[in-house]
């Protein structure tokens, strides 16, 4: 009797869909005790399964998630009682935006027109972060709406894979970022703990059962106590 061998299915190309290196999801080191939430799209093929690739260099925990959109979101909040600066900056994805006075104003810089006053900062922050060419690569849209004595520009996400913020040259009272992902999340797993510091291999798989969701999502957390965490996240649908 002759027996026939199956041929192996090769193994799907990795998109790293948070990291240093990745277009829609390019992103700086996650601060200590800080979240990094990663999504990716499933939609419109028939996966079944997806494997995500995590290798962080300081010890953390991971939870999975789903949803039924890129749930990726938050909040800017410019308030009027201590309004931004000439050169005060802030980063998104790795990208860092610097607010400036009307004559030095340049998209292709990332500059952004500081206006009359704190309103129009907030409306010509929004422009920026949603332009095609400059803004955040993916991102949907950016709206700024004014209110007493603050603007608050709202981030809605759409082909890209991370929402990251940081500081930069301005102080939080001036730009303050909040994250709202957590709210629309649905969970599909407990938290997972007490993973170690990888600097050895290129991360550990953690598989995840997509079964007709749209979205799937994992949140990482970094659990050192002082120093900021250089994470990459790979992630194999099929």
């Amino acid at each position: 009797m002759i027996k026939t061998v199956e041929a192996a299915t090769a193994v799907k190309n990795e998109t790293v869909v948070a990291g240093a290196a990745s277009t829609f999801g390019k992103i700086g080191t996650v601060t200590a005790a800080a979240t990094l939430y990663v999504a990716l799209d499933t939609h419109g093929t028939h996966y079944s399964r997806a494997d995500w690739r995590v290798k962080c260099n300081k010890s953390h925990s991971y939870q999975l998630f789903r949803a039924r959109t890129n749930v990726l979101s938050g909040t800017v909040v410019l308030t009027d009682a201590t309004a931004v600066d000439a050169d005060d900056t802030f980063v998104f994805n790795g990208l860092t935006f610097t607010y400036k006075a009307t004559a030095n104003a340049s998209d292709a810089s990332r500059y952004i027109d500081l206006g009359a006053n704190n309103g129009e900062a907030a409306t010509n922050t929004a422009a920026l972060l949603s332009n095609a060419t400059y803004g955040i690569p993916g991102l949907t849209s950016a709206a700024s709406v004014a209110g007493t004595g603050i603007d608050t520009i709202t981030l809605v996400s759409g082909t890209n894979t991370a929402l990251q913020f940081a500081q930069g040259t301005s102080a939080s009272n001036e730009v303050a970022w909040s994250s709202t992902t957590l709210a629309s999340l649905i969970e599909h797993s407990s938290l997972v703990t007490g993973k170690a510091a990888n600097t050895t291999t290129s991360g550990y798989s953690v598989e995840q059962y997509v079964d007709g969701w749209p979205f799937c999502f994992i949140a990482i957390t970094n659990n050192d106590g002082s120093d900021a965490a250089t994470v990459v996240v790979g992630a194999t649908p099929y």
